[in-house]
């Protein structure tokens, strides 16, 4: 959520300092006014569409009239949010307007709320409905939060020291790797973007291959930040990821990668499927079905429709062919053989088929494999000019972060720091803003590409 926003850096800490001095309902009161106001500054004139979407959604769920059923609700839920999607910024359907930043979370969360059991949802006060559907901390990008893990926080909120500790590390951590490593990778990827390609004349085939790591790297530093603002209030989110590319299997990947939006995905979509009549074609048809209506979420542009074809495509091909695939090998060439079939999944799996999700049209994806193929491969690396430090200390520093994240336990780290004299904290805190100042860069939350959806 913070991203490299002053504003919500400033409003995170400051509603953080009331939460200290207040109690009780109080708490939630500031949390949820904190969270409209950054949603409102963020949106403006859509937030009052949240504040509709809100109130239509509780009345509806604690109210008596039950004439209209909650598939019901939830399909107008859906129908609202496809006819922002269709007249604001869809490109299959030829929009030009922004889309309402986080209204996708949004409703993701509204239909979780729609489909839980009344039982779940009896004594839920408007308060805690709107905290659980705007909180500012993983409201832009997530994690998704499911009603009943959120139920099971929100009754009493609890300022916990420890988890104030881990959080404000996590946020530290996440928050570091953002501006010095990611910002630095979206210098390159930037030139991706089919309005930018004519600012590098070059061979794009480099920042195609780091596209996927930058886009993970950008969203797991957004869900890390994510995760430590709910420790500073007390909730405990789910993880959005679990090394992701630590895995040659496409099944595996989406177990590992937005781990909350899967789950969703898998519990309201898929296996709702298996009941109706559409199963009677196979699982592989639902599961078609399941990644075509992933791809779209995201936007409703051919690229996405493509790309969820592509998924289900690759996990096909997976279990039909390479899982058969039986390798005898000990020792240097075991080791040979692993890390060229990761290179090959990484490249023809993750990162070739990712230009679709991130581009607006075909003609932007065929025009980067035009480029692929006839730009010299060697003019590739003249795009490390645009990143703002020293290359070699800046893959030094994304390698660091990569082994930090793998390796790094973030209670020991908390528990560690907080034994620490003051001294020690604060002399640590000035390096850390140091190191900040010096080889990161400033960007606004919007630029990220999730952002959009």
């Amino acid at each position: 959520m913070i991203g490299d926003s002053l504003f919500a850096v400033m409003l995170i800490f400051i509603t953080f300092y009331l939460c200290i001095m207040l109690k009780g309902n109080n708490r939630k009161r500031i949390i949820f006014a904190s969270s409209f106001f950054y949603l409102f500054w963020i949106n403006q004139a859509w937030s009052l569409l949240f504040v509709f979407v809100l109130i239509l959604n509780f009345y509806y769920k604690t109210s008596n009239f039950k004439k209209i059923k909650p598939s019901q609700m939830v399909m107008l839920n859906i129908f609202l949010w496809l006819g922002v999607k269709v007249f604001n910024g869809s490109s299959i359907f030829g929009g030009g307007v922004l889309f309402p930043f986080a209204f996708s979370v949004f409703i993701l969360q509204q239909i979780t709320f729609l489909l839980s059991s009344d039982d779940l949802v009896l004594g839920v006060s408007f308060l805690d409905f709107g905290l659980y559907s705007i909180f500012l901390g993983n409201i832009s990008t997530g994690p998704i939060w499911k009603f009943n893990e959120y139920a099971s926080n929100v009754k009493s909120i609890y300022l916990s020291s420890d988890k104030i500790h881990k959080g404000i590390w996590m946020i530290l951590f996440a928050f570091a790797r953002k501006c010095i490593v990611v910002n630095n990778l979206a210098n390159i990827t930037y030139f991706l973007n089919n309005n930018n390609t004519t600012e590098f004349s070059g061979n794009l085939l480099f920042p195609v291959l780091i596209n996927k790591y930058e886009l993970y790297l950008n969203f797991l530093s957004y869900s890390e930040m994510a995760l430590g603002i709910g420790l500073l209030f007390g909730f405990e989110l789910m993880p959005n990821f679990n090394h992701p590319f630590y895995t040659t299997s496409i099944s595996q990947f989406w177990k590992r990668w937005n781990i909350t939006f899967i789950n969703w995905i898998r519990d309201y979509v898929f296996y709702p499927l298996l009941s109706t009549p559409l199963s009677k074609f196979g699982v592989n048809f639902l599961v078609l079905i399941t990644f075509v209506i992933f791809g779209l979420w995201h936007d409703l542009t051919w690229n996405h429709f493509i790309y969820g074809i592509i998924q289900f495509l690759l996990i096909v091909i997976e279990r039909k062919y390479l899982n058969q695939i039986k390798i005898n090998l000990r020792g240097g060439f075991l080791k040979i053989y692993l890390f060229m079939k990761w290179l090959i999944f990484y490249v023809f799996f993750l990162a070739l088929p990712a230009l679709f999700f991130k581009l607006p049209t075909l003609k932007s994806v065929l025009g980067i494999f035009n480029n692929l193929f006839t730009k010299p491969i060697i003019t590739t690396l003249d795009c490390y000019k645009y990143i703002s430090m020293n290359i070699g200390l800046f893959i030094a520093l994304a390698v660091l972060f990569e082994l930090l994240s793998y390796k790094l336990n973030l209670d020991t780290v908390s528990v560690y720091l907080k034994t620490q004299s003051l001294v020690k904290k604060m002399l640590f805190l000035f390096a850390y803003i140091s190191f900040i100042v010096l080889l990161g860069e400033w960007r606004n939350v919007t630029s990220f590409v999730y952002s959009r959806y």
